[in-house]
C-alpha cells in the first residue's frame, strides 16, 4: 500500500488521502502455516476498500516480492464490517459479554490509540531508513536494508521501549496497577531502589 520503489515505505500522504482515518498494523504468526503475518486493517467506505485492494494488485514493489517467495499477498475485499470499533482486536469482539473481553467502551475509544500507535512505527522506521546513507537498488540489497532497519527497531523497542512507549502509557492512566499477562526472560529487583527491572515478552 503507497509502497516506494526500493524503499518498501508506506506512504502516509496516500493513507490521509485514501478516504480513511482509522487504520492499524498487526504482527503475527499462523502456526497451521508456519508463517509470519503483517496485517493492514483499516475502517472506510466499500468503494474506497475496493480502490486500496486495487492499489495492492498492481502494485510493482509488492509483485516483485511475490515473485521471488518473499511475500504472498491476501486481500478479501469481501470483508467488510459496518462500524468503525471493528478495527478492535477480533477474537476479543467474538466474545462481547465475556469478562475477558473488551468493554464497549474500550472498544470504540481503542482505535484512536492504535491508529497512533502504528503511525509512530511507520514515522520510526522512516527516520531510520533516512539514517543510512547508502540505499539499496536490487531486491537483495532491499533485504539487507530492511534486515538492518529491523535490527535497529528490535535494538529501539528492547533499550527505549520501556520508558518512551510503555512509561508514557502508564503515566495517561495515573500509573495505576494493570494485570500483565506474559513471560519474564528475565527478572532482577534493584534492593536500593526496590524497582523490577527485566525483560518481558507479552
Amino acid at each position: 500500500l503507497g509502497i516506494c520503489n526500493r524503499c518498501g515505505n508506506l506512504d502516509k500522504k496516500f493513507l490521509r488521502s485514501s478516504g480513511f482515518d482509522f487504520w492499524r498494523f498487526h504482527r503475527g504468526t499462523n502456526r497451521l502455516k508456519n508463517i509470519s503475518e503483517f496485517i493492514f486493517e483499516f475502517c472506510s467506505s466499500e468503494e474506497t476498500a475496493r480502490t486500496i485492494f486495487e492499489h495492492l494488485k498492481f502494485d510493482s514493489s509488492l509483485r516483485e516480492l511475490e515473485n521471488v517467495g518473499l511475500v504472498k499477498l491476501e486481500c478479501n475485499p469481501n470483508k467488510f464490517k459496518p462500524n468503525f470499533e471493528d478495527i478492535a482486536q477480533p477474537e476479543d469482539l467474538k466474545k462481547p459479554n465475556d469478562k475477558q473481553g473488551w468493554p464497549p467502551e474500550l472498544r470504540k475509544s481503542w482505535p484512536y490509540f492504535i491508529t497512533g500507535l502504528s503511525e509512530m512505527w511507520l514515522a520510526l522506521i522512516r527516520e531510520i531508513a533516512d539514517s543510512f546513507e547508502e540505499k539499496p537498488t536490487s531486491l537483495s540489497e532491499l533485504q539487507t536494508f530492511y534486515q538492518q532497519i529491523d535490527e535497529k527497531m528490535t535494538q529501539v523497542w528492547k533499550e527505549k521501549g520501556c520508558h518512551s512507549l510503555i512509561h508514557h502509557l502508564s503515566a495517561m492512566f495515573a500509573y495505576k496497577d494493570v494485570d500483565v499477562v506474559g513471560r519474564f526472560k528475565e527478572l532482577r529487583c534493584n534492593e536500593t531502589s526496590g524497582q523490577f527491572k527485566g525483560t518481558l515478552q507479552l
